[in-house]
């Protein structure tokens, strides 16, 4: 079968379990453990960490979803911009308006409604390029 490849639920990317004294991993299920991300979290700082590095839910590749993990981080990226679109006096970033506009159209936005003027925004933003 070859060597399990291990990636951070968090990032998406390549990460390292935690092995134990005894050389195991702390597994609670044949494809999940836990262990160290280098991209969630910096491997070796220029000064000492001020509490432990933080440990990921790492999942074993084979059973890794890549279009899946990806969605659910967009839905979770649209329901946050819904909510700080409806909060009052809050100003979106030109940025933030074409996100919205973008994953709104992908995924629908039942109950809340994308108003005509961020449309245009983000179909300006969207012809001169968006450089964020």
């Amino acid at each position: 079968m070859g060597e399990v490849i291990w990636v951070c639920t968090k990032c998406g990317n390549v990460a390292h379990p935690i092995e134990s004294k005894f050389g195991s991993f702390t597994t609670y299920h044949e494809g999940f453990t836990t262990g160290y991300c280098d991209t969630c979290t910096v491997p070796n700082p220029k000064t000492p960490r001020k509490r432990p590095r933080l440990v990921s839910q790492l999942i074993d590749s084979r059973r890794f979803n890549r279009e899946k993990w990806e969605e659910q981080k967009e839905r979770a990226e649209l329901a946050k911009l819904i909510h700080t679109a409806s909060a009052p006096r809050v100003t979106l970033s030109d940025h933030e308006i074409t996100r919205l506009v973008t994953l709104g159209d992908k995924y629908g936005t039942p109950g809340f409604l994308i108003l005509p003027e961020w449309r245009e925004a983000a179909g300006k933003l969207a012809s001169k390029g968006d450089r964020r």
